[in-house]
């Protein structure tokens, strides 16, 4: 019986050690090389209504397996980092949501929509110019599901607030920002996010740039 009682301890302990492994946060060092992958158009939230369309940079980060979107929102410049599985998630969430198009299934007064495809983990560098020295980083949570916006149904991203806290113990959190894609920009993100293509960006022969120095530039440069 003791012999039974040990086998199960040790099985669970070993089950628990397992669970804590597999939810480790996904994280990248800014530090690191990365290849430019290509740019995509979006919408975000104009401050008294309505969509405005902006661009964001794609990048490839081989080291992490991460992509990398970079944005403005809100006056803050974004380095939104997505994993493996991340891609994946926005890949099936956006196949998930052209069958639900072409059926018609979307619910345009629902306040969950934001929510229909499931959450994924990434990881969030932002910033404004007098952050430069050093940009705010942390996990953040994003929701996979769609929006109505002048009764047009658009593909949508959620980002939810990230927290850092600075060498100071001080914390701040990043914004709320909603991304609205079209079907076609959309499609245009899965494609970036296919691991072929990003593999292929590594075989190139082309030498990556040093991820920082670039972040720390294109916040000089935002607009």
């Amino acid at each position: 019986m003791n012999k039974i009682i040990t086998v199960c301890v040790i099985t669970l302990a070993l089950t628990s050690c397992a669970s804590v492994r597999a939810k480790k946060p996904f994280t990248v060092d800014i530090y690191s090389p990365r290849y430019v992958a290509g740019s995509i158009e979006v919408q975000i939230d104009k401050v008294f209504g309505g969509l405005k369309k902006i661009k964001a940079n794609v990048y490839y980060y081989p080291d992490e397996s991460a992509v990398c979107l970079e944005f403005t929102a809100e006056s803050v410049f974004f380095s939104q980092f997505w994993s493996g599985d991340g891609r994946d998630a926005f890949i099936a969430a956006l196949e998930q949501y052209k069958t639900d198009y072409e059926q018609r299934n979307l619910a345009a007064k629902s306040a969950r929509t934001k929510r229909a495809y499931g959450k994924v983990q990434g990881y969030l560098v932002w910033g404004v110019l007098r952050m430069l020295s050093d940009p705010a980083r942390g996990v953040v949570t994003m929701d996979l599901g769609y929006m109505f916006k002048d009764n047009m149904p658009y593909f949508s991203l959620t980002q939810r607030p990230a927290e850092y806290k600075d060498n100071t113990s001080r914390k701040t959190q990043s914004p709320n920002v909603m991304l609205y894609f079209t079907r076609a920009q959309a499609e245009e993100l899965a494609a970036l996010f296919n691991q072929e293509y990003l593999d292929g960006l590594e075989q190139s022969g082309e030498t990556p740039s040093e991820g920082v120095k670039d972040i720390l530039r294109d916040m000089l440069n935002f607009r």
